[in-house]
């Protein structure tokens, strides 16, 4: 946040002696304050017919030619602007044509009515930072916050081919999300040892034309890195959407000279309301 509009007062506090006394600072706000940006973190892409980022600040007498401007990213040129005293408002760039300009906030403020944006239709190319700018000729406060409009994966799988040299190729693949996910390999064994993430698994993201992106996570295993002694080694995949809630997580099983895998997987969506699912390919008899 940053204010222009403050003044600072020193006062001497006195505890009753002459001896003895405290200088502290006041910081007085003598302009336009921000006191709360309400913007969305994330929300799921096609399941909202509008979202509303709001600016709530208060002004004074000292406030004259009060203006509040909306930024996304970083670019120069405001998205949004409305300047109260002219009753003028303008929309340009990623929010052209895609503001409810009927809608106001619910106050008879007259200097506050406009200050909020109502997005039609958020979708993906909405994602991004937006920054809050109020500015009067007193000074001036901002304030800003990243949304992001996810997609969630229509496909996520994981598998393994077993070569011919005893060793497994492992991979991950997760289909038509946004925005670009993580992606993390995990190894252990059905004896109890702890899952280790794999630190040298090649990653790959395939941009769609629709904005999304397909992402695959691959790793080849020798057969000294597999667990021995009849236990199984179990390879996991986790998948997040960085900027959201949204997490998935799969497992399977490895068994030497197994034809069909077992798998153990785990969905969630969002991550904070997960929970375990398991299912079991039958083996195919040799």
């Amino acid at each position: 946040m940053h204010n222009e509009g403050f003044k600072y007062v020193w006062v001497l506090i006195d505890y009753g002696t002459a001896e003895i006394g405290e200088r502290i600072l006041i910081i007085v706000s003598n302009a336009v304050e921000i006191r709360r940006l309400s913007v969305p973190r994330w929300i799921q892409n096609g399941t909202e017919d509008f979202v509303v980022l709001d600016c709530e600040y208060v002004y004074n007498e000292n406030d004259i030619r009060l203006v509040v401007k909306w930024f996304f990213e970083d670019y120069l040129e405001p998205v949004y602007q409305w300047i109260p005293e002219l009753n003028n408002r303008h929309t340009s760039g990623v929010l052209k044509n895609r503001l409810d300009l009927d809608f106001a906030v619910n106050t008879k403020d007259a200097y506050s009515r406009f200050r909020a944006l109502r997005i039609q239709k958020p979708s993906t190319e909405l994602s991004g930072k937006y920054t809050c700018l109020v500015t009067s000729l007193a000074g001036q406060d901002s304030r800003e916050q990243v949304m992001t409009v996810f997609v969630p994966a229509n496909e996520f799988d994981l598998s393994y081919t077993e070569l011919s040299d005893s060793s497994v190729n492992v991979t991950c693949e997760a289909q038509g999300l946004f925005p670009p996910p993580i992606l993390k390999l995990y190894l252990g064994s059905s004896a109890g040892s702890p899952p280790q993430l794999v630190t040298d698994a090649i990653s790959h993201f395939k941009p769609k034309y629709s904005g999304a992106y397909d992402a695959y996570l691959y790793r080849t295993f020798s057969a000294s890195e597999l667990a021995k002694n009849g236990a199984s080694s179990v390879f996991e995949c986790s998948l997040e959407l960085p900027g959201t809630n949204y997490a998935k997580a799969k497992r399977i099983a490895y068994y030497p000279g197994s034809i069909a895998p077992t798998h153990m997987s785990y969905f969630s969506a969002p991550a904070d309301m997960r929970k375990n699912v398991q299912k079991r390919t039958p083996s195919v008899a040799g």
